[in-house]
């Protein structure tokens, strides 16, 4: 991917936009803060991208931790008394679910950004957005005749007759389901409300069942779909965007995304309840929610920012490879976080009873 000078961008941006406003906050307060997230490639972004800026915009240090997700941990410090992490990369069913239970921050968002500038589903009661992902379906190009037709849509990863050849798809139900039913027809927006009957489920694994026979790995780890194509093992596969546009943009790797019937998340800023630095968790989500920085990170990894004008920001030559471009957003469905927090016990014990019948 295409990477610009960040020293030289943070110099001039960070006075276009105000921030040396913050130096005498920053010296009147501890000048520090706790920022939890993924660790890998998606910190390394974090911390060139936000991170660093920050610090220098405001002279608060980031000191960062990482972890895999481990809301009880954060729900344990909120209840002992004893936070030590100040800000949390958190994903919208953890957002949601540590909102009900009183682990995150109500946000006042007069602190942080104007709701209505975000896109649909990014500006929570607890939890701001800062990028987005999806599961996406990607082929090895090099497969199919370059004088024919190539796999365009969701219902063609579903085609075996079409376009054969071995399939990969994640070993759980969540994403398999929902694409099931786009490739079946159902609209994007229609695709819970078919998942909420059982006539809806029904469909979803007939659809699968279909598909079943041409699926030679269900892989379980985000780096393996990828090893898959480079293998030969499957021609399509499902995987993330991130993992595909790095093999893509980076590697040059013969691959193609498919776009249409992408299932897309958010990962959000949130703030453990009763922090003891809350004004310098929110000067950081304040900062993280401006449009220019969350451009930044695309230079960085490939997630969509999910603030709307951030958009218009993006370097050309990123938008390929990013899940809400408009050119790729046409049929894209977004995770439901407290739909499957209500279904996941029922259809996961589903799915594992389907995958173990041969």
């Amino acid at each position: 991917m295409a990477k610009r000078s960040i020293g030289v961008w943070v110099a001039g941006a960070l006075l276009a936009l105000g921030w040396c406003a913050w130096a005498p906050f920053a010296q009147a307060q501890d000048r520090s803060l706790t920022v939890t997230s993924w660790g890998g490639a998606y910190m390394a972004a974090q911390r060139e991208a936000l991170f660093k800026p920050f610090a220098a915009a405001t002279g608060i240090q980031v000191r960062e931790a990482e972890y895999e997700g481990e809301l009880p941990k954060i729900k344990s410090m909120v209840e002992t008394n004893r936070v030590t992490w100040d800000a949390v990369d958190v994903t919208s069913g953890d957002a949601v679910k540590g909102c009900d239970d009183g682990v995150w921050e109500k946000l006042d968002y007069a602190r942080i950004a104007p709701r209505e500038g975000f896109m649909a589903g990014a500006a929570l009661d607890c939890a701001v957005g800062s990028v987005v992902w999806s599961m996406v379906a990607a082929f090895d190009e090099r497969k199919f005749s370059a004088s024919g037709p190539q796999p365009r849509t969701i219902a063609d990863f579903f085609d075996v007759e079409k376009f054969p050849g071995p399939r990969a798809l994640a070993k759980r139900p969540r994403v398999n389901l929902k694409m099931a039913l786009m490739a079946d027809g159902v609209p994007a927006g229609e695709v819970y409300r078919q998942l909420a009957t059982p006539e809806g489920v029904t469909r979803a694994f007939d659809k699968l069942n279909r598909l079943k026979p041409h699926v030679k790995t269900w892989w379980d780890g985000g780096g393996r779909p990828v090893r898959l194509l480079d293998s030969g093992e499957a021609v399509m596969t499902t995987v993330l965007n991130g993992r595909i546009a790095y093999a893509i943009g980076q590697d040059k790797k013969p691959y193609r995304i498919i776009w249409d019937g992408q299932v897309w998340d958010l990962d959000l800023w949130a703030i453990p309840r009763s922090t003891r630095r809350l004004d310098q968790a929110y000067a950081f989500l304040k900062f993280a929610s401006d449009p220019a920085i969350l451009a930044r990170m695309t230079d960085h990894v490939s997630y969509n920012p999910a603030h709307r004008d951030a958009v218009a920001l993006v370097a050309p030559a990123m938008r390929p490879y990013l899940p809400n471009m408009p050119e790729n957003f046409a049929n894209a469905l977004q995770a439901d976080a407290r739909f499957w927090a209500a279904r996941r016990d029922e259809l996961d014990v589903m799915f594992a009873n389907w995958l173990a019948r041969k």
